[in-house]
């Protein structure tokens, strides 16, 4: 019994009376491969690396969603008005199982990956040095420099000129 529901994907059985410390160290574990879990999506798809398949991180459903996901959004890039109605209908999803399936793949809001992948892409425009800063936040679907810059500082660090010429220097 134990040993198919594993195979199903349980995390854990507990038997009853159930431990106080028991299951507090269980759910401590369980948050910190979920977190783990987030990173590691996040990283392999902003650095555009594809996961590897031994690692189990994710079943071909969910990479292939994801793959999906960020093709019509790399797609849709500079409209301005791309929202989790226009995902959803595209992918053919609600938008609430739009809204759990990216957060629960990715730690994110369906917003908040928009504006990931947004700002990878702006790195990377950046980088090509062939537009301006405010042609690049236009390019990406930002409706303004001053937003641009606030979202870029608080996922890089720093501002958008420094970090073109900080990765220059290197």
């Amino acid at each position: 019994m134990r040993v198919s529901g594993y195979e199903a994907g349980a995390e854990a059985y507990l038997t009853k009376p159930v431990k106080k410390e028991v299951l507090m160290q269980m759910l401590v574990n369980f948050l910190q491969r979920q977190d783990t879990l987030f990173r590691k999506v996040r990283e392999q798809i902003f650095n555009e690396e594809p996961l590897p398949p031994e690692s189990n991180i994710l079943s071909e459903v969910d990479q292939a969603f994801l793959t999906e996901l960020i093709r019509f959004i790399e797609r849709n890039l500079s409209n301005q008005e791309l929202d989790a109605r226009m995902i959803g209908k595209a992918l053919a999803v609600s938008r609430t199982i739009l809204y759990s399936k990216v957060k629960s793949l990715t730690g994110q809001t369906v917003h908040e990956f928009i504006k990931s992948v947004r700002l990878r892409k702006s790195v990377q425009l950046l980088l090509e040095g062939n537009l301006s800063i405010n042609q690049v936040a236009f390019e990406v679907g930002f409706n303004s420099h001053s937003y641009f810059d606030k979202c870029f500082i608080k996922e890089y660090g720093v501002g958008p000129k420094e970090f073109i010429s900080r990765k220059k220097r290197l």
